[in-house]
């Protein structure tokens, strides 16, 4: 029995998307500047007031009532100016802790029109039209089309929560700006603080936006009142400044402030900053759900798997109806290979927005990895039909297609999405695999050949590369590359399967003594890898004057190391059996057909206990 083959690493073929949630917003509109906050608190305090604004505004479409189906429903539609991503859900508050957040969609407007007549002012009738108007967020949203806003139950209040998600990454990871109301505020009281600004280069680009701020209230704005600003106001009391601009307030949350700056970070594709202000902003306030949230949805993109799923389940603990923060962990499982908790995770965002479309998405992964590929492809189909521009829904539905061995199908939709993004070198080995169960294996070939230019340095291109080239029986040239993914330390099941197919190549081309050097230069690279153990007691049972008590230790360590690894109870038996140790050989037989009793090799281990007992 070869560990070699046992532990061959799976091609996996989903992908796993998290989302960033900024803050959510109530509108109000008031004559004047909007008032304090209830609980007016320094910069850095961690008061959780939602601000108090004068002559609020009621939307004539009040949010929708939110399913409690398990399934995944229909496509977001939450507000957008482009097709880039697909939107996000908000979160509710924990001291409402019996709501369910409704969430409603409406594209937002060009431009707002023209007052009716001077001295009134002309507003559209629903919340999220009206959030997407104020300056702040709509240059927010024509610099970043993954930005995207949906009306939903906060503190027991309607509010707009405006958040992105990583469309882009393999998983859909959110990250979130806040939840928003609207308020009014005069032009001279931000141009003012520009004018104070000592940095010239900084005065000049706040300059250029006080322009197109105050363009903004033209179409706002009779002529009588032009010295007024549509602004919006977080949760925590914080008005949202024009992107590149200082809070207009004296005293503001300092911790909120710093998630606002992460999020306009990330819109740039600064992930390392944004990175950065989360995190000092988790170090002020540790509690608070959108913080956590937005920093482990960075660090999962960047494959800090641990950390963020600490994150994400401190979210959810502060904060139990967080839609986004759900769906985040629902990803983060899907990658570290927990695909259960996952659909767990997945099923509760959508139960609290069921048009979420992180959400969406991590459930049809879950599904998919969870052996309901059938559904998974289902969903995949819907989300495809609802958002035919979106990368998401794409990728999901091209990953359905494989896992439904739908290989043509998939290799049109793989097609198609390596014209929206021809340097994707992910979209390039699926295509590759889909080629190869085809029957193209030259045509996979190139395809693994250019997945390795387009990402020399990912170890999956060239295990991808060595497996096709092993394939067409140029084993030395694949040898290569899996030596080649070695050299860039990937993680270990990556590293299981390079070494897994370095052992076999060398095996099958009776170079035993190659492969008995590399198995023994692993166990001193990786003496805590499991996989290597095993690999190594293997490879000492075959090499003639090879120590016996070597090859015991060698399984014995690999349970140690990792008790999942139920079929190291068999080539265990059979190495004691051969020392004479039957009790113990016994002992392990038993273990081994009592864990997989369907296993190719519990047929032999039944005739052999029959003869030990």
């Amino acid at each position: 029995m070869h560990f070699v083959h046992r532990t061959a690493a799976r091609l996996l073929v989903g992908a796993v998307t998290c989302a960033i949630v900024i803050g959510c917003f109530h509108p109000t509109w008031g004559q004047g500047a909007p008032a304090k906050a209830r609980s007016t608190r320094a910069a850095g305090g961690a008061d959780k007031s939602a601000p108090a604004v004068a002559a609020p505004v009621t939307p004539a479409d009040p949010a929708a009532p939110v399913s409690h189906t398990t399934a995944a429903p229909a496509a977001d539609t939450s507000v957008t100016t482009g097709s880039k991503a697909a939107p996000a859900e908000g979160s509710t508050s924990p001291a409402e802790g019996s709501a369910i957040p409704a969430a409603t969609t409406t594209a937002p407007p060009a431009a707002a029109e023209a007052p009716a007549a001077p001295g009134t002012m002309k507003l559209p009738n629903d919340l999220k039209s009206l959030i997407s108007i104020c300056p702040s967020v709509r240059l927010r949203l024509e610099k970043d089309h993954r930005i995207r806003i949906t009306e939903e139950r906060y503190r027991n209040e309607n509010r707009a929560h405006i958040y992105l998600y990583l469309a882009e990454q393999k998983l859909p990871y959110m990250v979130s700006l806040g939840w928003f109301i609207p308020g009014q505020q005069t032009i001279e009281q931000q141009t003012e603080k520009d004018k104070s600004a000592s940095d010239a280069k900084k005065k000049s680009k706040k300059d250029k936006l006080a322009t197109t701020h105050a363009e903004a209230q033209d179409l706002l704005n009779p002529i009588s009142e032009k010295n007024k600003a549509l602004v919006v106001i977080d949760e925590l009391g914080l008005v949202l400044p024009n992107p590149g601009w200082e809070p207009t307030e004296k005293t503001y949350d300092k911790a909120d402030w710093n998630s606002v700056i992460g999020f306009d970070k990330v819109c740039d594709n600064d992930l390392n900053n944004g990175e950065k202000e989360f995190a000092d902003a988790t170090k002020m306030v540790p509690v608070n759900p959108k913080f956590n949230n937005n920093l482990g949805a960075i660090l999962a993109s960047k494959g800090d798997y641990k950390e963020a799923f600490q994150c994400f389940s401190r979210a959810i603990r502060e904060n139990n109806l967080y839609a986004g923060a759900y769906s985040n962990r629902a990803l983060v499982s899907l990658a570290i290979g927990k695909p259960d908790a996952a659909l767990e995770d997945a099923v509760m965002s959508l139960k609290l927005l069921p048009d979420f479309m992180p959400g969406r998405i991590a459930y049809g992964r879950a599904l998919m990895e969870t052996g309901r590929q059938s559904e998974a492809l289902k969903v995949a189909q819907t989300l495809k039909a609802e958002a035919p521009t979106e990368w998401q829904p794409m990728l999901l539905l091209a990953d359905a297609q494989l896992a439904n061995k739908e290989y043509r199908e998939s290799k049109a939709t793989l097609t198609r999405l390596s014209v929206l993004n021809a340097g994707n070198a992910d979209i390039v080995i699926k295509l590759a695999h889909a080629n190869e169960k085809l029957g193209d294996l030259d045509e996979a070939i190139k395809q693994g050949k250019k997945a390795t230019q387009l990402a020399p340095n990912d170890a999956r291109t060239h295990i991808t590369l060595g497996r096709l080239l092993d394939a067409n029986r140029d084993g030395n040239a694949a040898r290569l590359q899996f030596e080649r993914a070695l050299d860039l330390k990937p993680d270990q099941g990556l590293r299981k399967s390079a070494m897994g197919a370095i052992l076999r190549i060398l095996i099958s081309s009776d170079k035993m003594p190659i492969a008995d050097e590399f198995s023994k230069k692993w166990i001193k690279q990786f003496p805590d890898d499991a996989a290597v153990h095993y690999n190594r007691a293997w490879i000492a049972s075959q090499i003639e004057g090879g120590s016996v008590q070597e090859c015991i230790d060698g399984y014995r360590k690999a349970i140690e190391l990792d008790p999942s690894l139920k079929s190291v109870h068999y080539n265990l038996g059979l190495v004691l059996l051969k020392a004479g140790k039957n009790t113990d050989a016994l002992r392990e037989l038993r273990a081994f057909v009592k864990a997989l009793p369907e296993d190719s090799d519990s047929a032999s281990a039944r005739e052999l206990i029959k003869k030990l007992e």
